[in-house]
């Protein structure tokens, strides 16, 4: 049996290929809305303001604004809330660890917790 297919019944020889269960036309139109809303966000998003590389870092990030930008285009909600932290500012040592609530509605769509930390008393710049 490879990875498309699932045996139905226990002792049955009944084999149901799980591409037969798709709606191919359904599954078309969606990753036509998938690559429509990538273009859109990739017009919309600018370079060193919602995404960039983070200094000491090699690879493109998403950032805050970018982030917040596409929340809005889904109509989602965020919400943070500070779990906890630690700062001194005459070392320059921050810490932060923060939960992340998306909500679609009312409804809770998605957690995330999220930590950081930067010691030093500058703050890098690109």
């Amino acid at each position: 049996m490879d990875a498309n297919e699932q045996a139905v019944g226990g002792s049955g020889r009944e084999v149901v290929r799980v591409i037969d269960q798709v709606n191919l036309s359904e599954l078309s139109s969606a990753m036509t809305r998938i690559s429509e809303f990538q273009r859109l966000v990739q017009a919309r998003l600018r370079s060193g303001l919602d995404y960039g590389v983070i200094p000491g870092t090699s690879k493109m990030t998403l950032l805050k604004p970018g982030a917040e930008k596409i929340c809005m285009l889904l109509g989602l909600r965020s919400e943070f809330d500070i779990m906890d932290s630690a700062r001194d500012f005459e070392s320059g040592f921050f810490q932060y660890q923060v939960k992340c609530k998306l909500y679609w509605g009312r409804h809770v769509d998605y957690r995330r917790d999220g930590h950081c930390k930067h010691q030093g008393n500058e703050i890098p710049r690109p």
